[in-house]
């Protein structure tokens, strides 16, 4: 065949479009022959029953943060809790219909389907071509205990397979050596953190375990005056109370101290007005928790004092600078100093370095609003040019006007949820459950909130005193936690079979669930199993499982 007569071939063939029809076909043929080798590979690759959790094809990346069992306290049943992202890093041939799941998970018998809806900002700066939603975080129910399953990417011809990942039994780490090598206090902390998560996944009412992370506020006032924050709005309603001494804090640590992970101590207040704010961090520290707080830094701070509050052992603070010209800082910011506060971030760099101390972690973090966002990359420059360790801008809420009572509780028992709200309540139940995804509050759980009188609340969104669970110091741990109220709350989220529901404010009419949030029907925590074992351990639970 002459050059010439292939040349002719060849423009007659992309002249009648010839390609179109037959680029796809090839590509779809190529990628379904390296998928058959793939899988074979993948497979013999598993070692012990572990898989790595970064799985890599030509166009498709997994990532698996956890994949991990748990039985319910009582029986073998439990849930899968996986966790991860994907990255289809090149657009489908063919498109897929809107309401198409985007994973099919094989296990045990089972094909269920989950889709690709959590918001993943970190993974789209990885991959930007990745849409946003490429996230997933289910809870996979199993009769028995699983020992692994296998992923993969739902398309129109023929699904894509990806991984075999091994499931681990979070009850199998006491048998590791890893495990018995750990102090006693570490033990006592991860067996907390898993009765904890497994009474979160089956939905107990009455807990065993104790909440893993506390809100501790040290000093309920405030030298600010911002004016959609709770706590200043409380105060100007009349709500006060003393700071936090010495014996409250004794109370709390002989409580929960041995299985706390992590303490915020700051909430609605500034933690910096109590002057025992070092010596109090000290003393948390010594039972092994990951301390963090926030700070509005516009206050005199001493020398002798700068350098206390950074050999107290503190691992983060959080420093509110919303703005870098006095005139924009001030408008949210009522009655502070710009000034000061950035002479205080110079201060801490430079005595942090001269103390040759890599603690605390400092965060510039902005709140972000129409008076300021024209500042937002001017503030990052200057936070790079101080040398803060990390910069976050948040959105700031402009709350709507509440009244708040300063009454106490006077519940005499439950309330019923009215027949509309109940409605909607029940079908963000079935949306959740059809995805295989959590439907409650972490709150609930896994935090408690007390306040330098003693006032425990379930969450830190709630501060009017008729809202309370009890005093702590007064009641004691057992009565907050398993309380009616607390019990009422859970028992909010079991939903089994009720024709209306019944329960305490603010929970039965909490917006965070029912509202139109991007997270409705789920209340996240800040300190989830996997991020707390590795605060707990200094390691991921693949690391540590594989260390074995």
């Amino acid at each position: 065949m002459t050059n010439k007569f292939k040349k002719a071939v060849k423009n007659f063939y992309y002249a009648l479009g010839l390609y179109r029809v037959w680029r796809p076909i090839l590509r779809n043929i190529f990628e379904i022959r390296e998928n058959i080798f793939y899988a074979r590979i993948q497979r013999e690759r598993a070692v012990n029953g572990i898989l790595h959790q970064y799985f890599k094809l030509k166009n498709v990346n997994l990532y698996i943060e956890h994949c991990l069992f748990f039985s319910n306290t009582d029986s073998e049943e439990g849930y899968i809790s996986l966790r991860g992202w994907i990255a289809n890093k090149r657009r489908p041939l063919l498109g897929l219909s809107k309401d198409h799941k985007d994973l099919r998970i094989l296990y045990d018998a089972k094909n269920l389907t989950v889709q690709l809806n959590v918001e993943r900002q970190d993974v789209l700066e990885l991959f930007p071509n990745v849409q946003l939603r490429c996230g997933f975080d289910v809870n996979l129910p199993a009769q028995k205990v699983v020992k692994h399953l296998e992923i993969l990417l739902c398309q129109r011809f023929k699904d894509k397979y990806i991984a075999d990942v091994a499931v681990y039994n979070v009850d199998d780490l006491r048998k590791t050596n890893q495990y018995r090598l750990l102090p006693n206090i570490t033990k006592i902390k991860i067996e907390n953190l898993i009765m904890n998560e497994k009474e979160r996944l089956h939905k107990h009412t009455k807990l065993n375990s104790n909440p893993p992370h506390l809100y501790i506020d040290p000093s309920f006032n405030c030298n600010l005056k911002c004016p959609h924050c709770h706590g200043h709005k409380a105060r100007m309603a009349g709500y006060h109370m003393p700071i936090l001494d010495e014996n409250a804090l004794d109370k709390i640590l002989n409580d929960f101290g041995e299985t706390l992970v992590q303490v915020y101590f700051a909430n609605w207040g500034e933690p910096l007005l109590n002057p025992n704010f070092p010596k109090f961090v000290k003393k948390i520290k010594s039972f092994n928790i990951w301390v963090h707080a926030s700070s509005n830094l516009s206050l005199m701070i001493t020398d002798d004092h700068l350098d206390d509050i950074i050999l107290s052992g503190l691992d983060f603070l959080i420093i509110s600078v919303d703005g870098i010209t006095q005139e924009v800082y001030q408008k949210y910011r009522k009655n502070g100093d710009l000034n000061l506060v950035l002479s205080n971030i110079r201060r801490l760099i430079q005595r942090k370095k001269e103390l040759k101390s890599a603690t605390p972690t400092l965060e510039w973090q902005i709140l972000k609003f129409p008076w300021n966002r024209h500042q937002i990359d001017a503030s990052y420059q200057m936070a790079l040019t101080l040398g803060v360790d990390k910069f976050k801008c948040t959105p700031g809420d402009i709350h709507q006007e509440k009244s708040i009572s300063l009454s106490d509780r006077t519940d005499e028992g439950p309330m019923k949820m009215s027949s509309d709200r109940f409605a909607e309540f029940e079908r963000i139940y079935k949306q959740k459950q059809d995805n295989y995804e959590y439907f409650g509050c972490d709150h609930l759980y896994r935090h408690l909130c007390i306040y330098p009188d003693g006032a425990a609340y379930s969450c830190y969104n709630v501060i009017s005193p008729e809202h309370k669970l009890g005093n702590f110091i007064v009641e004691g741990k057992e009565k907050i936690i398993n309380g009616k109220y607390q019990i009422s709350n859970r028992n909010l989220f079991r939903l089994r079979g009720d024709t209306r529901k019944t329960g305490y404010n603010p929970c039965l009419n909490c917006e965070l669930i029912i509202g139109d949030g991007e997270h409705r029907g789920h209340s996240f925590s800040a300190l989830d199993f996997s991020l707390a074992f590795y605060v707990i351990t200094g390691t991921n639970i693949y690391d540590f499982i594989q260390k074995h």
